[in-house]
């Protein structure tokens, strides 16, 4: 078809030159004498335009043949016949088949991480939400829907929910807690259902998609049973202590002689039961304070107050007890310039108790304590306990403050109590304890209380 629409272009002009040489020789005939007369005069004007008739003729020609040349070397292969067209296309093809597959593949692999991620969702049985950057939802699974309807608010986050939502995104931190009491309540057809919230940021490299993802663990069992096992020990330390109180009197009175007078071995049997009686009166306050502090009953009565005085206080205290043992307590950084802090004076005096007695136990002989007070930032003072022990293996640092732990090699008869209940009495401060790395032979523990 190229050809043929080549053959006619060309040829167009030799057929135009022709017609008006012909045209041009009619009109000279019908001029009768004047034709002959130009055809004398103007022999030479006439062989010009016949010449350049047969020169368009023959250049049309030429310029034909260099065409066909060219077309014929170019022109597409017959079929089955291999040349480097028949290559190239069939690259091309191949290589549109390629990305067509790809583009398959990738669209399959979407739809199925769709219903995968839709799948799991539903599979799982706490409720689950999705929100986006601007903390709006974007997606839920059953539980959540569920959830949100029983509550009254469908397609929306619980407003106690929403608040640490609204902290999380403030301050671009996880909100991941542990301890079950950290559970919320909620009221869903009569019954109480604790919630442990879980608050992460997921962000997808891929896609550059970021959001928050809410799960709510259904802890309602554990803290019933947690509850019940509190419940039972309060009830039995309790029924304990009464008589054990009783006890104790009446060991004091015999060793006061008030009735009658007792001959040495007597006297040594009841100053060994007496002493006995007060490590297992000591044993039972600790286990009270402990199921106070398990139930989140743990009452302060918090007042502006001297952090300075009270550390004093509890100086003066184990002054005797470490003066027995040749132990030096010194106070640091009682420069008077410190702020005082809210804190209850009863329970703040029992940590620092805690912390000192502690000290002294693990303190060598003829050794020394400082009790160290500093302001770390602008909202607390802290209390350092620093002593000269062997200090706390580095295994057992990470579960010291747990209930009944005690580090191997420990020759005291605790029970592992005091640095958990002062952990709950610190966290009902909304302050901090804590334990500093062992820095030229000194262990460290501190405490930080609220600034008044």
């Amino acid at each position: 078809m190229l050809r043929l629409w080549l053959i006619c272009g060309l040829m167009m002009p030799v057929l135009l030159l022709w017609t008006m040489g012909a045209a041009a020789i009619l009109v000279m005939r019908d001029s009768g004498s004047r034709f002959e007369h130009l055809l004398k005069s103007d022999s030479q004007a006439i062989l010009a335009m016949i010449g350049l008739i047969l020169l368009g003729t023959a250049s049309s020609i030429l310029v034909y043949l260099f065409f066909a040349r060219h077309l014929s070397a170019a022109q597409p292969p017959l079929p089955g016949e291999e040349n480097e067209f028949v290559g190239n296309a069939a690259a091309n093809d191949e290589k549109g088949s390629e990305v067509a597959t790809q583009h398959d593949q990738s669209a399959q692999n979407l739809v199925r991480s769709n219903h995968v991620n839709r799948a799991i969702l539903e599979a799982v049985p706490s409720p689950v939400f999705v929100l986006g950057e601007d903390g709006g939802v974007i997606q839920v699974n059953p539980a959540a829907e569920s959830l949100s309807e029983n509550l009254g608010i469908a397609g929306q986050l619980p407003l106690k929910i929403q608040r640490l939502l609204d902290e999380c995104r403030k301050d671009q931190s996880n909100y991941l807690p542990q301890d079950p009491r950290d559970a919320m309540v909620f009221r869903i057809n009569d019954e109480e259902v604790f919630f442990l919230p879980r608050i992460f940021h997921f962000e997808s490299k891929v896609d550059l998609l970021s959001g928050w993802a809410v799960l709510l663990h259904n802890v309602s069992r554990i803290r019933w049973l947690d509850d019940m096992k509190t419940n039972h020990i309060a009830t039995v330390s309790h029924e304990i202590k009464t008589p054990l109180t009783c006890i104790r009197m009446a060991l004091l009175l015999l060793l006061e002689e008030r009735t009658s007078t007792l001959d040495p071995i007597q006297r040594t049997l009841v100053t060994s039961a007496s002493g006995d009686c007060e490590r297992l009166l000591t044993t039972v306050n600790s286990v009270l304070a402990l199921s106070i502090a398990e139930s989140g009953a743990t009452h302060l009565n918090r007042v502006p107050m001297s952090l300075h005085s009270s550390v004093e206080g509890i100086g003066s205290q184990f002054e005797s007890t470490a003066a027995k043992r040749g132990i030096e307590l010194r106070i640091e950084g009682n420069d008077g310039s410190l702020p005082k802090v809210l804190a209850d004076p009863v329970r703040l005096a029992e940590v620092l108790g805690n912390l000192v007695s502690n000290a002294i136990n693990h303190s060598p002989q003829d050794g020394k304590i400082i009790l160290r007070l500093s302001k770390p930032d602008g909202v607390h003072i802290r209390l350092s306990v620093v002593d000269q022990g062997a200090g706390v293996p580095e295994l057992s640092q990470p579960r010291i403050f747990e209930r009944f732990y005690r580090a191997p090699g420990q020759k005291t008869q605790r029970l592992g109590l005091g640095l958990f209940i002062s952990r709950d009495i610190m966290t009902a401060h909304e302050g901090r304890i804590g334990l500093l790395e062992r820095n030229e032979n000194l262990t460290e523990f501190f405490i930080d209380v609220p600034i008044a």
